[in-house]
């Protein structure tokens, strides 16, 4: 796959047009798309290269230098239409890239350049809008006022409301646009567990998922079971058979006095094996639904497929202990294989020891019932002694490393923490001091010296957190004084959020 993407760069820098179209294989590489429609467009088949070009065109990012030709050929090519224009500024502004806001300026009309200017000045200070009035009449400047409303809620959610309430009628805006619109507005007051939030939501009349499940959170934290039940009702029937609004439909069920049915909702969910479902089964007395089902893969299978060409580059890379190479080379491999043998690719990447690319495999094959391989037992002896040592169950111990690493004993994170429980090295360090040891940062990639470091860090933790695991776990991750402090902040905001009136 590098060799590939090395050799369509050579083929493009060298105007070998024929030979990039010819090579040239899809894929999420920005560049390389646009070395290819450069091709295309050299070759005469200008139309394709455009219409290929159009979507990353909209995405408005900065895209990379190859890409450059390309957009001038269309900059200067009737193609390139004011609403194409506007909609890759609009774009741009909306993934706050200001930069290629600004230089997109340079091809507007004049007229348009000071609309554009204009669009600059409210997207850097929304506030500026009670001063435009004459953006309401217009599609494009009303669009500017309500992308400018968006961010203002970030910053000043009354000043945001009160204008939105004044002008959103005025606004020229599609309906769509206002409902869009009318849900963040009621989103905002949410996060915030601002008590309007109720009242919002109960007046739109296009809730989308994403407000409806806040609404129901809110009617969770008044315990008002009625509303619960309602707003659960209100969702997409594809989002009402989540475990989690099944779970909470038969607590609101059980809560307004129907136990019969809230008995038959606990029973239904708790055949599912997640969060929720072994909540259910805690509820009516079940035992968990694992519903495991390994992956079928024989010896011959396995064999079969590790004798291919693209697996034996990726053993000859991991025998030289080139694992990047190892890694990069399996992923491509992947490309080319169905649903079926990707199932069959974890299990072989199972029986290499290689347990994050099993379990990345079987994702990639879209496959979630083979539990051992998902949930690997590797370093059990590690794990049960530490374990024991510290007072921990070694499901807890086994969930940081599954999380944490997928089981990778090499893995290193972009903040550096390492290994197996991600230690930091610092943090290592530190640990070692207080059990009396010398720490090299190397040390850390050892299995068993991570896990001893990780597992006497989680239980210091959860001694801090007075036993609780949940907030251990997440300090764990975040550090104990930011979780301190969310802890704080949330106890704040719910008493703020319970006090409150809430009648309408």
């Amino acid at each position: 796959m590098l060799l590939r993407e090395k050799w369509l760069s050579y083929l493009a820098e060298h105007q070998q047009w024929l030979d990039v179209i010819r090579h040239y294989q899809a894929s999420d590489n920005e560049e390389l798309a646009c070395y290819y429609d450069w091709a295309l467009y050299q070759t005469g088949q200008v139309q394709q290269a455009f219409n290929n070009a159009k979507p990353l065109w909209l995405k408005g990012l900065s895209q990379p230098k190859a890409c450059e030709p390309l957009w001038l050929a269309f900059a200067s090519s009737p193609e390139l239409t004011p609403d194409w224009l506007w909609q890759r500024f609009e774009a741009a502004l909306a993934n706050n890239n200001v930069t290629l806001a600004v230089f997109l300026q340079r091809y507007f009309q004049p007229m348009d350049k000071l609309v554009a200017a204009d669009w600059l000045k409210v997207h850097h200070k929304p506030a500026l809008l009670t001063q435009q009035e004459w953006l309401l009449s217009n599609p494009l400047t009303a669009r500017m006022a309500a992308n400018a409303v968006k961010r203002w809620l970030k910053t000043d959610l009354d000043a945001a409301l009160l204008y939105w309430e004044t002008h959103k009628t005025a606004l020229a805006l599609t309906d769509t646009l206002k409902n869009e619109l009318d849900n963040q507005v009621a989103l905002a007051l949410a996060v915030k567990q601002d008590p309007r939030a109720l009242w919002r939501m109960q007046q739109l009349t296009h809730p989308d998922v994403k407000t409806a499940e806040w609404k129901i959170r809110l009617a969770l934290a008044l315990q008002n079971w009625s509303m619960v039940q309602q707003a659960i009702a209100q969702l997409p029937s594809v989002e009402q058979q989540q475990p989690v609004w099944r779970y909470w439909r038969a607590r609101a069920t059980e809560a307004l006095g129907n136990f019969l049915s809230a008995q038959e909702l606990y029973r239904q969910l708790a055949e599912d094996r997640s969060f929720y479902g072994f909540l259910a089964a805690d509820k009516v007395g079940k035992p968990y639904q694992m519903a495991d089902k390994p992956v079928s893969a024989s010896f011959s299978e396995l064999e079969q497929l590790a004798n291919t060409t693209d697996f034996k580059v990726v053993r000859e890379f991991s025998a030289l202990n080139r694992e990047v190479e190892a890694r990069r080379q399996w992923w491509f491999a992947l490309t080319k294989l169905s649903p079926a043998q990707l199932q069959i690719a974890a299990k072989l990447a199972q029986s290499w020891q290689w347990p994050q690319i099993a379990i990345m495999t079987l994702v990639k094959a879209d496959y979630w019932d083979d539990l051992n391989l998902r949930f690997p037992f590797k370093y059990q002896a590690d794990v049960l002694t530490h374990a024991k040592q510290h007072g921990l169950e070694p499901a807890l111990i086994y969930g940081v490393m599954r999380q944490e690493s997928m089981l990778d004993s090499q893995a290193l994170s972009s903040a550096g923490a390492i290994g197996l429980m991600q230690v930091m090295p610092t943090t290592g360090q530190q640990i070692a001091r207080e059990l009396g040891q010398n720490l090299r940062v190397a040390d850390l990639y050892l299995a068993e010296r991570n896990i001893q470091l990780g597992s006497y860090y989680v239980n210091k933790l959860i001694k801090r957190f007075s036993g609780q695991i949940a907030p251990a776990i997440a300090a764990y991750n975040a550090g104990p004084e930011r979780v301190k402090r969310w802890l704080a902040e949330e106890k704040k905001r719910t008493c703020r959020y319970l006090d409150r009136d809430y009648s309408f």
